[in-house]
């Protein structure tokens, strides 16, 4: 079978989106599929901050896809899950699966909140969408074919001898996103005897740095990428 993901991001960046699709796509290939991933890489875009658009729209439309037997389009991402989503359904593509990663947040919530309600009503377009929890399904329970997968784990890579150690350590990997809770998990450390290590980047990397100098908190190191 051949499979075209549709994804904003893909390896090198680092983000959930691009380590999302790199294990799927390595996992469906271990199958005997066919994979073909089209990102933000080969379709250009603006970039302001944590606000990202496309702007190459008739590239789009230009995609080749009668030789793909499902078409995956991963979102919400303004202007690119939306735009492949609709030209999908226009050009009479494959069955299309529509995987819910995550809602879209401008960090501006009029904005956000009317981008999502549209959505919400658009994906119906695809013929089945696939969410990772059963609050995304509740989310979409007005569309006909709605399926729950949970992110799976890779069991090999995390089932290791663990290390004698003395010492409480709690691991943050992510961006840098307030959605994401980071500057909860500061107030928080500063009443734990424990080591957090938070690891990852983006715009408010500096502000979750300053709000940890402001709280005193020397169980506390930031990695970055």
């Amino acid at each position: 079978m051949k499979v075209l993901h549709l994804i904003s991001e893909q390896p090198p960046i680092h983000s959930g989106f691009s380590r999302c699709i790199h294990h799927l796509s390595r996992e469906l290939k271990k199958q005997g599929h066919e994979v073909a991933v089209v990102s933000t890489k080969h379709i250009r875009r603006w970039k302001f901050g944590e606000i990202k658009l496309v702007y190459d729209l008739p590239k789009i439309f230009q995609l080749n896809i009668k030789e793909y037997d499902i078409i995956n389009i991963h979102g919400h991402t303004p202007t690119f899950s939306d735009s492949l989503l609709i030209a999908m359904k226009m050009k009479g593509a494959a069955p299309i699966v529509y995987t819910l990663h995550c809602l879209a947040n401008f960090y501006v919530w009029p904005i956000s909140k009317i981008y999502n309600q549209v959505m919400n009503k658009l994906i119906e377009l695809a013929d089945c969408i696939i969410v990772s929890t059963p609050s995304y399904a509740e989310y979409v329970r007005h569309a006909k074919k709605v399926y729950v997968v949970p992110w799976g784990v890779d069991y090999e890579f995390f089932h290791q001898p663990r290390k004698g150690h003395n010492e409480y350590n709690i691991l943050f990997v992510g961006q840098m996103r307030p959605y994401k809770g980071i500057d909860i998990l500061l107030k928080v450390a500063k009443g734990l005897d424990a080591k957090f290590h938070i690891v990852g980047g983006g715009v408010y990397l500096k502000m979750y740095m300053k709000q940890a100098k402001k709280l005193q908190l020397s169980n506390v190191q930031f990695y970055g990428y």
